[in-house]
């Protein structure tokens, strides 16, 4: 399985579509792409959720099961999977990281966007029901610490429909990191200029 880019005749963007390996384009992927052009994604996210995708489709391929048999047992050990493969890109940021024998292992942000990337291609299956689980193998709950935040954004209209913050269940922790100082010379020309 793999990436490709397509010409679009439309609007001559190039498109990108997951492909098997006879090269047959993976039908339900490429609608949801297609879903995503559509809403007016950019063309960078609607090639990460491609990529995202694929790893979905190479666990899947690894255990001999298709991607309707995907359950919330294997979303589990498609998280441990996630955080043995190792990343083909080079590092794009100077912080730590993981490298193993391999290379260098995907960052817990990349992983909680493949698992965002995956969970969203399955509510698209459910809506077009084309899934046959009832719902969606990433587990999402109600995140009651978000809600009671009070700064919290409230719909302006009365009428508007209260949503409330959800979180999945299955996630990488991520470490926020701490804002680099300023070297010293920049700040006193900040400085001198007031």
């Amino acid at each position: 399985m793999r990436v490709v880019k397509v010409p679009d005749a439309a609007d001559g963007q190039p498109q990108v579509r997951l492909v098997d390996a006879a090269g047959g384009p993976v039908v339900e992927v490429d609608e949801f792409l297609r879903l995503l052009s559509v809403r007016a994604y950019s063309t960078n996210t609607v090639r990460a959720y491609a990529y995202d995708l694929l790893k979905l489709y190479l666990f899947c391929e690894e255990r001999g099961i298709a991607a309707g048999e995907f359950t919330p047992a294997r979303a589990v050990e498609f998280l441990e999977w996630l955080r043995l493969v190792s990343s083909s890109r080079r590092a794009q940021r100077l912080e730590l990281g993981v490298a193993t024998g391999e290379g260098r292992l995907l960052s817990p942000k990349t992983c909680n966007r493949v698992l965002a990337a995956v969970s969203s291609f399955y509510e698209f299956l459910i809506a077009s029901e084309r899934y046959a689980g009832l719902d969606n193998p990433i587990v999402k709950k109600v995140d009651q610490s978000a809600a009671r935040v009070p700064d919290r954004y409230r719909p302006p209209l009365m009428n508007a429909r209260w949503q409330q913050p959800v979180r999945r269940v299955l996630r990488v922790k991520t470490v926020e990191p701490v804002p680099r100082p300023m070297p010293d010379d920049v700040y006193r020309a900040l400085v001198d200029e007031l």
